[in-house]
């Protein structure tokens, strides 16, 4: 197949019966992942030692047209612009189509796409000239709802995936890293005794209430540490928390979405649960920071993933009032039971010498910017 260099966007690698076969997309030029070129070139600029150490890589992401995804395949194609890093990156999806579309790829990107459903198989397809030097297995949602995706489809997405990937890795022979995006549901509820999560607690037990999204995570997690331990792959499973920022679902389950979503239609913030709630919430460019120092330093210990500093509901409805213009706010349940979801961040921010650089406060002006509010 001849390809038009003007019109080129990205290579489509369709997967179907033992046929691979390629389709040709428009150029776009929109920035990449509809996303602020400022937070970009941010990352770049404090993670520039971590992204030179991916120099010439080869890098495999599942799930990577989510929230998370896009940040970081964004992030990944960016960089390679800006630093002639060499990379390649090849995304795992259900509908190449609409990841394309999504990710808003230059037509230089080297971005490539692989179309599978991991709910119905665990086994794939892959280019036979590339050998992965990363990957990231996330091809999971957060969200109650994803298309006409069930849980009972998510779940499998997760373990599938997660053995086909290290089935790649096996069959590769280089101790590729991988990692998995986890997340802090494998502790199960935070007592409300206890403000921060520790990155050892016990992992939930059959006496809590462990979501279907936990358990998975949890089952996951033990699939990357055994084949770590086997040196298949250099494994790490970070837990990931609460974020904020430019892509996050305004109109799923997430509280900081949801005032988003009620100050954009010009009404009163809702506060649906106990005002004093609490969580805390990390802004995609540290995110990503955290995640590729993850991905070049590996390690298959607990680690945290989120920002420690507590906000409650209340705080948040009025934070976000007088942000974006001073709503009302209507507390529908106050008198619902209390939760927290809070990582304690002491271990991994001394291990690594991080530091939150963007504060809730700061990360809500660049959102509303993002959404021209």
């Amino acid at each position: 197949m001849v390809l038009d260099s003007q019109n080129f966007t990205a290579i489509f690698l369709f997967i179907g019966r033992g046929v691979l076969r390629e389709v040709q997309i428009s150029n776009s030029s929109q920035v990449r992942g509809r996303l602020p070129k400022q937070d970009l070139l941010d990352i770049i600029e404090s993670s520039h030692t971590l992204l030179t150490d991916l120099k010439s890589a080869n890098i495999l992401v599942s799930g990577g047209s989510g929230f998370i995804g896009k940040w970081l395949v964004s992030t990944l194609l960016e960089a390679n612009e800006v630093m002639n890093l060499g990379l390649n990156v090849v995304v795992l999806t259900r509908d190449s189509q609409a990841a394309s579309s999504k990710l808003g790829a230059h037509k230089s990107d080297p971005l490539h796409f692989i179309q599978s459903d991991f709910s119905n198989s665990d086994t794939l397809e892959y280019p036979k000239n590339i050998f992965f030097t990363h990957i990231v297995h996330g091809a999971i949602s957060t969200t109650k709802s994803y298309g006409d995706t069930s849980s009972e489809d998510l779940i499998k997405s997760s373990k599938n995936g997660a053995n086909a990937l290290i089935e790649r890795a096996s069959f590769q022979g280089n101790k590729p890293v991988l990692m998995h995006l986890s997340s802090g549901a494998v502790y199960g509820p935070q007592p409300l005794t206890l403000p921060r999560i520790p990155s050892d607690r016990v992992l939930g037990t059959g006496n809590e209430v462990i979501s279907d999204y936990a358990l998975v995570k949890i089952n996951t997690e033990t699939l990357v540490r055994e084949a770590h331990e086997k040196a298949i792959i250099r494994g790490a499973n970070p837990r990931l928390f609460s974020f904020f920022g430019p892509h996050v679902p305004i109109d799923q389950q997430f509280a900081i979405g949801n005032f988003i979503q009620d100050v954009i239609l010009n009404r009163d913030i809702t506060v649906s649960g106990n005002p004093q709630t609490s969580r805390s919430y990390l802004y995609p460019t540290d995110l990503m920071h955290t995640l590729l120092v993850i991905l070049t330093k590996p390690t298959i210990d607990d680690i945290q993933v989120g920002s420690s500093r507590i906000t409650t509901m209340g705080e948040l409805a009025t934070l976000i009032s007088n942000q974006f213009g001073r709503k009302g706010i209507n507390y529908s349940n106050p008198n619902s039971l209390e939760s927290r979801y809070v990582p304690e961040m002491d271990c991994y921010e001394k291990s690594y010498k991080f530091e939150q650089k963007i504060s809730l406060e700061e990360g809500l002006a660049r959102w509303r910017r993002w959404l021209d509010f």
